[in-house]
């Protein structure tokens, strides 16, 4: 894969092995898929950034008997030069084994803006509805073919309107749940949560 890539790249995802012994509840020594795994890396002159926000991306159980850092990102020297901010950090889990892991690069500057249907949209009361007139309310004529892709361009333009009044407040819904899904987090660090905290974390999490 390394082989058809040209300039600045990056890989993430569940690498399934850890490079330490630390980086795994109750793992006493490093064996050799460790070790093959680290030089890997080497050979393909990656990056290995640290990790913020905890010491595992995976556990098992309730109580986290088991426990290992095998997600992550790794990007080459010229992914690094790209960017001036590069950070890796976990997330509150949300329904998975898996903390997610967010890699962030600072500011990027694209060249043309994209259109995005954002999955929070369906969720706010009222969308469809407005959908729904913004579409009856567009006239114009011309071929069906036409009439469709001027009708879309007229509606992406209202929807990126409407998520520009609408962004703030489901942005800072979201992260006051973030945050107290954050607490539930490192308190499940320190010892197992009880059924009550348990049922209280997963009420956060139902809505995102």
């Amino acid at each position: 894969m390394r082989s058809l890539c040209e300039g600045p790249w990056v890989v993430g995802g569940n690498f399934n092995i850890i490079r330490y012994p630390a980086k795994r509840s109750n793992c006493p020594r490093i064996n050799g898929a460790m070790t093959e795994f680290s030089e890997c890396i080497d050979e393909l002159e990656l990056i290995d950034p640290l990790l913020f926000g905890g010491s595992y991306t995976w556990r098992r159980g309730e109580g986290h008997q088991t426990a290992s850092r095998i997600d992550r990102f790794l990007y080459s020297s010229q992914w690094e030069e790209q960017f001036t901010f590069i950070k890796q950090s976990t997330m509150p889990k949300l329904g998975s084994d898996h903390n997610p892991i967010l890699l962030t690069c600072g500011n990027l500057n694209f060249k043309k803006s994209y259109f995005k249907f954002e999955n929070w949209w369906m969720r706010v009361e009222g969308f469809k509805e407005e959908v729904k007139l913004w579409w009856q309310s567009f006239v114009i004529t011309g071929t069906q073919s036409f009439v469709l892709a001027e009708k879309l361009k007229l509606l992406k333009g209202k929807m990126k309107e409407w998520s520009k009044n609408n962004r703030n407040n489901c942005k800072a819904q979201k992260e006051e749940i973030m945050e107290e899904l954050a607490k539930w987090e490192a308190v499940q660090e320190q010892r197992v949560l009880t059924e009550e905290e348990i049922q209280q974390k997963n009420k956060f999490g139902y809505h995102l």
